[in-house]
């Protein structure tokens, strides 16, 4: 099971103690690492947001000024933070997918968990309606380019399942370990299972309102 904080009961990433910072120790933010920082920032959010509302966000509550480039490599390194898209971030509370730092990697995590084709247009939308912001053609020309990708009839694609695919998803972040690597496996499959049944209500619906996605 996805660990929860033993206090507030929200969802913790694999990188993530047993309890968030915000229901953890008090702790001066002079003594903070800016990693924690930015973490404090994303617990009070509800969904992922960009980097420099995140450095905003430290200097106006924890009078502390971080540069934008000490801000951009604490965000790529510390497997706390869940990308969202260019230059906006998360934590697994909101949703997102730890590790995956490009729209690759994201879109043949998801691939992998659904274990079947894809139609793009589906997969993107599930990641949009998930909290992700890209453009649809962006993660197109990304997956066409990964050689790990397979692409079917019309413009679906799928990703088989490896032993060094699921290493390589240990690697990047996503999990610990083959159990909790499993479980994210499930929670994506659920996420863009959801999607796709969406994009189909709205499809049948009213198609205009595709049109305002």
């Amino acid at each position: 099971m996805i660990p929860k904080c033993i206090r507030c009961r929200a969802t913790l990433g694999p990188w993530e103690g047993e309890v968030c910072l915000t229901c953890g120790p008090a702790r001066s933010p002079r003594f903070r690492p800016i990693g924690d920082l930015g973490v404090l920032v994303l617990e009070r959010e509800t969904s992922p947001i960009t980097a420099y509302d995140i450095r905003r966000m430290i200097a106006r509550d924890y009078r502390r000024e971080v540069t934008p480039g000490s801000l951009a490599v604490c965000l790529s390194l510390d497997r706390r933070y869940c990308w969202a898209g260019k230059s906006i971030y998360g934590l697994v509370r909101h949703g997102m997918l730890p590790g995956a730092r490009n729209l690759a990697d994201l879109g043949k995590f998801f691939l992998a968990a659904h274990g079947l084709p894809v139609e793009v247009e589906h997969l993107a939308f599930s990641l949009k309606n998930a909290g992700y912001h890209f453009q649809a053609q962006s993660l197109r020309i990304a997956l066409h380019n990964d050689v790990q990708v397979t692409w079917t009839d019309g413009d679906q694609c799928e990703v088989s399942m490896s032993i060094a695919l699921r290493r390589r998803f240990r690697e990047i972040g996503v999990a610990r370990n083959d159990v909790s690597l499993d479980e994210m496996f499930e929670r994506s499959e659920t996420v863009l299972r959801r999607g796709i049944r969406e994009y189909r209500r709205r499809i049948t619906a009213t198609p205009r309102a595709m049109a305002t996605e």
